[in-house]
């Protein structure tokens, strides 16, 4: 990956901001590709709501994240997602960072 790889993404999220701050979910937080999606995310002033991965990546997430939640089952994850949503506070949008 690149430079215009990190510009294209912050770009890309950055057309998704109205006058709301987007909220998002990650799938695949401990790749490298992840960590450009999270700070892309904080760059355009949007919010990481929880992140998923088989591996731990508190420290990562942290940085940029401090209130974010981390689940290392996806399965949990979409739960969490899922009260929040019935709570009236939903994710907009979920990113996938993992290899295909």
């Amino acid at each position: 990956m690149n430079k215009r790889y990190d510009e294209v993404l912050t770009t890309h999220i950055s057309l998704l901001n109205t006058n709301k701050m987007k909220r998002f979910a990650l799938i695949g937080s401990a790749g490298y590709i992840a960590d450009r999606h999270m700070k892309a995310i904080k760059e355009t002033g949007n919010e990481l709501v929880c992140a998923t991965d088989r591996f731990d990546v508190m420290g990562r997430m942290d940085s940029y994240f401090p209130d974010a939640e981390f689940f290392p089952e996806i399965e949990n994850m979409d739960k969490y997602m899922d009260d929040i949503r019935h709570q009236g506070n939903p994710i907009d949008y979920v990113t996938i960072c993992t290899p295909i």
